[in-house]
């Protein structure tokens, strides 16, 4: 069984940690460092796919990652009115960080 690092409800594997120790470039997947060294705030994505009536109705909205579950599936939480969904992850865009 793979050893993992429980961060506000999320399973990081050991071996992000280990890469992120190391220099490895990756992508941060629950928080990306602000203006000040020690504040911290947590990534926002949009909803990005429309390609039928229950997709169009959440295209555009920001959105955060709750949890991230198997084969590429993620339980999200739209930021505008606390609906939860599962859905892909490719269907997520990531906005970038305020400086």
């Amino acid at each position: 069984m793979a050893q993992c690092v429980n961060f506000d409800g999320i399973c990081i594997g050991m071996e992000f940690i280990l890469g992120v120790a190391m220099g490895v470039q990756s992508r941060p997947l629950v928080a990306c460092a602000a203006s000040q060294k020690d504040s911290m705030q947590e990534v926002t994505y949009t909803y990005a796919w429309g390609n039928n009536s229950k997709r169009a109705e959440m295209k555009g909205r920001p959105c955060r990652i709750l949890h991230t579950l198997s084969k590429g599936s993620v339980y999200i939480e739209f930021t505008d009115n606390n609906q939860r969904e599962v859905t892909s992850r490719r269907a997520l865009r990531r906005e970038m960080c305020q400086k």
